[in-house]
């Protein structure tokens, strides 16, 4: 017999919100779709629970608005209904419930892993305000040691697991995820649709894009863009956007608030952009800077995370931190200042992101595991 040609992608979040692994989750559905594949979407809301179809595909919201075991076993039910209809499963977040989900109902899964989960929950707990590196050596309260053991043991379950970056495989085997399961397959853009445009009209200062959570650094944006005087402009919603607002008013900062933008709209918005900051303290590839360097925005990012294998220093952007003893304020200093330097960066990083993060070789890598 011959394997159904069907995937349930399964994702922690979905547009309207941002992120990651929402962006992925459309944009791979979207292109298994067009090769005639069979697929279905299951994800979490912050609404309540709503079945619909986009685009020919059925998608079950699930509401976060429960008690977390309930709704671990009511996610848990509807992906093992897609391991009953033959359907493969690729995990992008509810990791859990999916290993749940095959204990009821056998079937393949592959696990795509976007981050540490663990740290992210316990660092929007206020459990810690530790890096995702410092994170790993930490003595962990019992919760925090089944939840990791949990999120490993989901993991190794898996058929494969991909990582978008050398950073995150390290942690990966740093759980104990046998080595054996990790494929490395860095994150991809679609580079007709973020077309080259250095040339553009520049009236945004400094741009960040990206889901608004304590992990992405935006505070330290929007002191260093008060203190150099430099509009600032943020895309995207989260669960610190009304904290940022109002330390943008407390420090009478110029910073415009555009909430989600449409995938349509962010090549213009990106082209009107002199810098690019992602001042988070995790990432392992993101969409976001790769979109930015193709458009020809020039690129700060932080050392001691997946950004390092994107950005080279001094060459194609800029990486701050205290292994090089670069600021922020330091890092857009120099940006603003050496024109020449910035022309450089921005034409490399476009070649290098034609160069290594194509969508179409990236998507079939993935298709090869599934």
């Amino acid at each position: 017999f011959m394997q159904r040609r069907a995937v349930c992608l399964v994702s922690g979040i979905y547009p309207p919100e941002i992120g990651g692994p929402a962006k992925f989750t459309v944009v791979y559905n979207e292109w298994l779709r067009n090769l005639n594949y069979e697929t279905s979407i299951i994800t979490l809301t912050n609404s309540s629970d709503i079945y619909i179809v986009e685009n020919s595909t059925p998608i079950k919201k699930i509401s976060r608005n429960r008690n977390l075991l309930f709704r671990y076993l009511i996610c848990a039910l509807h992906i093992s209904k897609e391991f009953r209809l033959g359907k493969t499963i690729l995990a992008n977040g509810m990791f859990i419930e999916t290993l749940i989900a095959n204990f009821i109902s056998k079937g393949k899964y592959v696990a795509k892993v976007p981050g540490d989960i663990v740290w992210e929950r316990a660092r929007n707990s206020g459990f810690t305000s530790v890096s995702a590196q410092e994170f790993q050596n930490l003595k962990l309260p019992i919760k925090y040691r089944i939840f990791r053991k949990l999120f490993t043991f989901s993991l190794n379950r898996a058929s494969s697991v991909i990582v978008p970056s050398k950073y995150l495989m390290d942690f990966c085997l740093g759980w104990g995820v046998k080595s054996s399961k990790i494929k490395l397959i860095h994150n991809a853009i679609s580079i007709e649709k973020f077309p080259y445009n250095p040339d553009s009209k520049k009236y945004i200062d400094v741009l960040c894009v990206s889901r608004l959570t304590n992990l992405k650094g935006l505070p330290e944006v929007i002191e260093v863009c008060k203190k150099l005087e430099l509009n600032l402009t943020i895309a995207g919603t989260g669960p610190e956007f009304e904290n940022l607002r109002n330390l943008a008013q407390k420090l009478n900062t110029n910073v415009t608030f555009l909430g989600d933008v449409s995938q349509s709209d962010l090549p213009k918005l990106y082209s009107a952009a002199k810098l690019f900051v992602l001042n988070s303290q995790f990432e392992s590839t993101s969409y976001s800077l790769l979109e930015a360097r193709a458009v020809g925005v020039f690129t700060i990012s932080n050392l001691g995370t997946g950004s390092e294998e994107v950005i080279s220093h001094l060459v194609d952007g800029l990486l701050c931190g205290n292994s090089n003893h670069l600021t922020l304020e330091q890092a857009i200093k120099i940006a603003n200042g050496e024109k020449s330097f910035r022309e450089s960066a921005v034409k490399k990083a476009r070649e290098e992101t034609e160069k290594n993060y194509d969508l179409e070789l990236t998507y079939k890598k993935i298709l090869e595991i599934l």
